[in-house]
């Protein structure tokens, strides 16, 4: 009672009822002086009475027998089915087991009633339903100039006579107490508080209605309020009254007001605006709406809501200490990009890419040919034949790019030491080009977010929005502390954003998904709030923040309970509670999303569109280039045969080298043949001139068996290597040299060799040209020997891979004649 008294819990609005523990036997009347005047006990005994234990006792003890007597009588008739007696012995050592009938005992003795010596009768659950009690009560005793406090008893809380059966109804009755205080009135019932009437509109996370639960209640933290009603609230809603209902609020502003509520001692209404405006003056009247207007007719006295602090609402009410800072900001909506068409070339630079692909790759496969064409285990500067060793500059291209892209295609690989060390000193080049590339490449092959990144108010966007086409669309709430500033501030902006702006917040973030407009400007923590909690983390907040304030507590001009307002937000803040609100309201799964860097974007074909678009230019490049092959085997080959006497051709590139050679052309032709890709009157005749070269041959073969075997020299059936045609020496005519013919047949045995030279003394015309010679005849279809006088000038004559060819000429490009 001590701390009680401390506590100012034992004064005049406080009863205390104190049991008969703490009340006691009552030998003496005389309280405590501890005990608070006007306290209320409860006992079972009376007041300075002789011999009153003793008799108490004997009666509960006689009532407790009587009824274990009458409980044995009914349990009687059922002795055979239950055991009466249990097997319990004091003196046993073994553990007490538990009596299985005594339940069925328990049940009998709650039925039991009694009349004599105390009524007795129990309830259901075997408590007591006749009780007498004592009430008493401490009072003040004035006896010889002297005040003590005593017991007095003042009434009886007794059973009475019930309508039900066997069910007792207790009855209180008291007279002539002393009340807490000295006081003639009993207390309230609860402490006297004080009673406020709170205007609100909603403005997530600060207040948000909610529906009432299941039994028609609001779950905390929420509490009840009156909203407007609207269209899709029923109209049979029970608690619809002056075109308002019942629901419930939640919100940062609605937990500080609980603490508030708390601390202050105060009941409160928390209604709507009926209008839901915020409180803006008419430029006509100066008059004011909305929020503002409530505590100026006083129907209102508190606003807790998100009411930003602006010098013009200052001057008509007061305002507490702000409890959270914020400002002017902008929203835009988020468009989910595509990636770049070129982003597999963003990880470097142009100049990076010209130097690494044109300049390095050229670089390296020109120094890596020049190192094997001067190498004496390469090429050697052109002693190596082109047929041992397969090299040119175009495949130490082929070579360097394969290394670069790591392609697994087939190369041709230097010989040379110092040809190969570059090439190893190159792929450790690429290597770090890979690896560098690769790691900065996912870093740009992602998808990117496209938004309107508005630099602030002053943007050019908002302050010209006819820079742009079509027009950039912005907007706000009106009658709003935004729209004021605008108003002041920036007026041109305010005029042009009338058209757009939105009646609430929901309607002006549909509107910015939409695209109806581009920006939406408000409140700085509501749109972070939103853009942290939309469903598709769709929106965000761009630009410094302007015309910084805070949200405070409006009340009427000087009113007395503002600096206990002030009191607890400041006690707010100092416990660090009023941060602990901001963050739990505040907060939400897009900010956390970006603070981590986490995107679940799903890359498309449209955010794929730079492979494809590569892999199309190497498609069109590759039509290109085929093209361009088609025109110098058409054109070009002509005109560079003419220039290229030294087959300098094959060290740019062996296929070019090729393409140029008569070999090549017959081995084409004959490639056309098999793979029966004639298919012109061209091809035909190129295809009529092979096979009559190859009758020829045949011809020219059976003559010199004919000749050799009449000067009685039998021909040796060898097989001779075919000479290149590069290896025989030719005249200015195309006929062979004879002597280089004859001094340089390797092939020949020594006895032909004999024969051979007994023939030429015999007669020094060629063989093939004593008496008869070989021509087409007009139908191209086979060989016919001629006489040697009817070969004329106009005749020429090719020698190629030890054939002689008659009336072809040697200038003649292969699609005319081979």
């Amino acid at each position: 009672m001590e701390v009680a008294e401390e506590l100012e819990l034992t004064g005049k609005d406080y009863l205390w009822i104190m049991s008969s523990f703490c009340v006691g036997f009552l030998r003496n009347p005389n309280a405590p002086r501890v005990y608070p005047l006007g306290s209320l006990g409860i006992t079972y005994t009376t007041i300075a009475k002789d011999e009153y234990e003793e008799k108490l006792l004997e009666n509960a003890i006689k009532t407790s027998v009587r009824l274990w007597v009458e409980t044995l009588k009914e349990i009687y008739t059922y002795r055979n089915q239950y055991q009466i007696s249990p097997n319990f012995s004091c003196e046993s050592q073994q553990s007490l087991q538990q009596w299985r009938d005594g339940e069925f005992f328990y049940q009998l003795m709650k039925n039991v009633t009694l009349d004599k010596p105390t009524p007795v009768q129990f309830s259901e659950n075997g408590v007591s339903q006749i009780v007498n009690l004592r009430i008493v009560n401490i009072q003040h005793l004035t006896e010889k100039y002297t005040t003590r406090q005593i017991w007095k008893e003042v009434g009886r809380w007794v059973p009475v006579e019930s309508e039900i059966k066997n069910k007792a109804k207790m009855m209180v009755e008291m007279s002539g107490i002393t009340w807490p205080g000295n006081s003639i009135l009993p207390p309230l019932g609860k402490p006297e508080k004080r009673f406020f009437r709170i205007v609100t509109l909603k403005e997530q996370p600060y207040v948000n209605y909610l529906d009432k639960g299941a039994q028609e209640n609001c779950v905390p933290p929420s509490v009840p309020c009156r909203v407007m009603k609207d269209k899709v609230m029923s109209a049979n809603d029970s608690s619809l009254q002056n075109n308002s209902v019942v629901r419930c609020c939640a919100g940062l502003c609605i937990d500080i007001l609980t603490v508030m509520s708390s601390r202050m001692q105060f009941d409160y209404e928390l209604y709507e605006v009926p209008d839901r405006t915020w409180g803006l003056p008419d430029q006509g009247t100066g008059e004011w709406n909305g929020l503002i207007k409530q505590i100026q007719d006083h129907r209102a006295d508190m606003v807790l809501t998100s009411l930003k602090i602006t010098p013009k609402r200052s001057e008509v009410v007061d305002f507490s200490i702000p409890f959270l800072e914020t400002g002017i900001t902008i929203m835009v909506s988020i468009r989910k990009g595509n990636i770049s068409p070129t982003a597999f070339l963003e990880p470097y630079d142009y100049p990076s890419w010209c130097v690494i692909l044109v300049f390095s790759v050229h670089a390296t496969g020109a120094a890596i040919f020049i190192s094997e064409w001067l190498s004496p285990q390469g090429l050697n500067r052109g002693a190596t034949p082109l047929r041992e060793h397969r090299f040119s500059l175009f495949r130490s291209f082929w070579l360097i790019w394969a290394m670069l892209f790591g392609a697994s295609v087939s190369t041709d690989n230097p010989r040379g030491v110092s040809s190969r060390f570059l090439s190893n000193v190159w792929a450790l080049f690429a290597l770090v080009f890979l690896a560098s590339y690769t790691a900065n490449l996912a870093a740009f092959m992602i998808t990117k977010d496209e938004y309107y990144n508005l630099s602030g108010i002053k943007d050019w966007r908002l302050t010209n929005p006819y820079s742009m086409k079509p027009p950039f669309k912005f907007a706000t709430i009106p009658n709003g502390s935004t729209e004021e500033n605008l108003r002041k501030n920036h007026y041109n902006m305010y005029q042009y954003m009338q058209r757009y702006n939105r009646p609430t917040v929901d309607d002006a973030l549909e509107a910015l998904k939409q695209g109806k407009i581009q920006a939406f400007i408000y409140d700085a923590t509501p749109l972070e709030y939103h853009a942290g909690n939309d469903n598709n983390c769709e929106l965000k907040t761009v630009g410094e923040k302007y015309a910084m304030t805070g949200y405070g507590i409006a009340v009427p001009k000087k009113a007395s309970y503002l600096e206990e307002i002030n009191e607890v937000i400041l006690e707010l803040k100092e416990n660090g509670e009023l941060e602990r609100l901001r963050r739990f309201w505040l907060a939400g799964a897009c900010h956390m999303k970006r603070k981590r860097g986490q995107s679940s974007h799903t890359i498309g074909i449209p955010n794929f569109t730079s492979a494809f678009i590569l892999l199309a230019s190497g498609v069109l490049l590759g039509g290109l280039v085929l093209l361009m092959e088609h025109l110098y085997f058409k054109f070009g080959r002509r005109c560079l045969r003419k220039y290229d006497k030294n087959l300098c051709c094959s060290l740019v590139s062996l296929s070019m080298g090729r393409s140029l050679t008569f070999e090549q052309s017959v081995m084409k032709a004959m490639a056309r043949q098999k793979l029966k890709e004639c298919r012109n009157p061209q091809c035909e005749v190129s295809l009529w001139k092979e096979r009559h070269s190859h009758d020829l041959s045949l011809m020219y073969i059976n003559k010199l068996r004919e000749q050799l075997e009449s000067y009685g020299i039998t021909p040796v059936e060898d097989t001779i290597t075919k000479p290149q045609i590069c290896d025989i020496s030719l005249k200015h005519n195309g006929y062979p040299n004879t002597s280089h013919f004859r001094h340089h047949n390797a092939y020949k045995s020594v006895e032909n060799r004999q024969e051979s030279h007994q023939l030429d003394s015999y007669d020094s015309t060629p063989v093939r040209w004593k008496r008869k010679c070989l021509k087409r005849s007009s139908s191209y279809t086979n060989a016919v020997e001629v006489a040697r006088d009817e070969i004329s000038d106009k005749h020429k004559v090719r020698f190629s891979e030890g054939k002689f060819y008659i009336g072809v000429d040697n200038d003649s490009s292969d699609q005319e004649t081979l």
